[in-house]
């Protein structure tokens, strides 16, 4: 799949299709990592989450 780089003032956007947005469960916030010469965007999860599973696990 190809984007192309939108200018927004002094930045750069890319507009990802809800399909995109969706697969990935990305939401409002992501994480971005650089690795060697190409970008990785993350989902964030919210802190906590499995925690219940790993009690519940521990507990056993």
């Amino acid at each position: 799949m190809r984007a192309n780089l939108v200018s927004i003032g002094n930045s750069k956007a890319i507009f990802l299709p809800d399909i995109v947005l969706e697969r990935c469960q990305l939401s409002n916030v992501v994480e971005l990592k650089i690795e060697a010469n190409h970008l990785e965007i993350h989902a964030v999860k919210p802190p906590r989450t499995g925690w219940n599973e790993q009690f519940a696990r521990m507990a056993r």
